[in-house]
């Protein structure tokens, strides 16, 4: 085994990462050639309780293989089609147009081509509903790219995988991967429910963000509502036997566990990922980027790898491995906005193929400073003040999207603030838009706008039937309806419609409707 993988050489790994990138605990395992090895520093709570391997982190986006092999194993008992209209299966299911809600399957929802944006703000607003209630709404989620059109990561769409899981099945879609997967793996410190791991015992890191120099206590997201998409928790030692299930192919302890035809698909590319359209950060040594299902795929130094990191508030994920060097690793970190686990899963792959030493902490530390930076200025110029400020009047209230839920406008000593989720967001004048919605924790601001409907048009879909307050209909026939900018003083009528832009990516602002004063 190289040094560097030896419990002396990963503690050394561990020690670096967490001393330079300020990080409260960091969970690493690796198994080369059937020899594992653990190595967990830090704490998980308080600065006083420490972490060990089998202490339970948050896996996010990790979660989204176990979703792609339960569906897989019930295609091999005959139960599903990948490669067949959704709507045979889930007949309710509805996406925002008739074309692409007939035509897009599961494997277009398991490799992310199915043309919708990210739209991640929509959950991040609505983490107390349902699973049925995310999966209808989204037919008001408006696609940026045709079917099949290029890779686009979306988190909705594992939660509508989730559900078909448990139309198939008959059970929820978390028990399913329970009995199927992590009960016949031993992996008795892994959970499929958000808050499982905190309401069985002690032993979870607590979530922690970092702002300025300081790693402070933060809320993790409720992912119960988009399901198998980032759901899911797990200790490292767990994580590490869910990795070499995958590099041997489904075999376990010496046998066959699952099916080793469904690992062949699992990781095979389904469609490559261009510069760019996933992660602004490109890292050296990196070609033939691709998405298979729900893993991601690439050549790193030309040797195979397979993986798929994690990002949710408070944690940040990782798992991979090399078929070709019987190497699989897992690492865990409760804090989200640290790039330690790039850099040691990296750093783990150089030292298996015995690469020369490179500073990955370095190098992926410069990367996501350049991202920042970008940000950062992207929000000085989205919140340059106007020449004349906008007047205030009749923008307080209510407003509704039938996705992206219900937000407040609140006039508060002379300045707009958006209140949701818990958060107090100020709406700050704009020279570029009329507004933008500011965060200062992100360091990221969006643009937004207020405008009034033709009260002829409020409500009406292109049927002509009335339609529920702050529905979009699909297609978007109301964009007949006349739009002016509420900014004349106070005999200006109220808004009837705020305007928001999340994501660059987006076709379209987010259209949130009046529902009160």
């Amino acid at each position: 085994m190289p040094e560097s993988l030896t419990p002396t050489g990963l503690q050394a790994i561990v020690r670096d990462a967490r001393h330079r990138l300020s990080l409260p605990s960091v969970a690493v395992g690796v198994s080369l050639a059937g020899r594992d090895s653990h190595c967990v520093i830090g704490h998980r709570a308080f600065a006083v309780k420490s972490a060990n391997a089998n202490t339970v982190y948050r896996l996010a986006s990790c979660s989204k293989a176990f979703v792609a092999t339960a569906l897989l194993l019930l295609r091999e008992e005959g139960k599903l089609s990948l490669d067949q209209p959704l709507v045979g299966y889930l007949p309710d299911f509805q996406m925002f147009n008739a074309t692409l809600t007939a035509q897009v399957t599961a494997r277009d929802l398991l490799c992310h081509r199915c043309g919708l944006p990210r739209h991640d703000i929509a959950n991040f607003l609505n983490q107390q509903r349902s699973l049925e209630q995310m999966v209808a709404s989204v037919r008001f989620l408006e696609p940026a790219y045709a079917l099949r059109e290029r890779f686009h990561y979306q988190n909705q769409m594992y939660g509508v995988l989730s559900l078909l899981i448990e139309r198939l099945s008959g059970q929820p879609w978390g028990q399913f991967i329970e009995q199927r997967i992590l009960t016949p793996l031993g992996m008795q410190r892994s959970h499929t429910r958000c808050g499982a791991a905190r309401d069985v015992d002690d032993n979870f890191a607590r979530p922690l963000v970092r702002f300025s120099r300081f790693n402070l206590p933060f809320f993790t997201s409720n992912d119960d509502s988009i399901g198998g998409a980032g759901a899911l928790s797990a200790s490292v030692h767990d994580l590490l036997i869910w990795a070499r299930l995958n590099l041997e192919q489904g075999r376990f302890q010496g046998r066959q566990l699952l099916p080793a035809g469904i690992f062949a698909e699992l990781h095979a590319p389904q469609i490559p990922i261009h510069p760019g359209e996933f992660s602004p950060i490109s890292l050296p040594f990196v070609s033939d980027s691709a998405y298979a299902l729900g893993w991601f795929c690439e050549r790193y130094r030309e040797q195979r790898l397979i993986y798929h990191g994690g990002t949710i508030f408070g944690y940040k994920a990782l798992v991979g491995f090399m078929p070709e060097h019987d190497f699989a690793y897992a690492v865990l970190v409760n804090q989200d906005s640290t790039v330690a686990c790039e850099a040691i899963g990296r750093q783990l792959c150089d030292a298996v193929l015995g690469a020369p030493a490179h500073d990955w902490v370095s190098e992926c530390r410069k990367a996501q400073e350049g991202v920042r930076q970008q940000k950062k200025l992207e929000a000085q110029r989205l919140t340059v003040p106007p020449a004349k400020a906008p007047s205030l009047a009749g923008l307080a209230g209510h407003y509704e999207h039938p996705a992206y839920g219900q937000i407040e406008v609140r006039r508060q000593r002379g300045q707009l603030h958006l209140i949701a989720a818990g958060l107090n967001l100020v709406l700050k004048p704009s020279a570029v838009d009329q507004f933008v919605v500011y965060s200062r924790l992100a360091s990221q601001a969006f643009p937004c706008r207020f405008v009034r409907r033709d009260a002829t048009a409020v409500g009406i879909g292109a049927s002509g039937g009335a339609m529920p307050a702050g529905a979009v209909p699909a297609g978007d026939a109301s964009e007949a309806a006349s739009l002016a900018v509420a900014s004349s003083e106070a005999a200006a009528p109220a808004a009837s419609e705020l305007q928001i832009k999340f994501d660059e990516d987006l076709s379209s602002y987010i259209r949130f409707c009046r529902t009160g004063t």
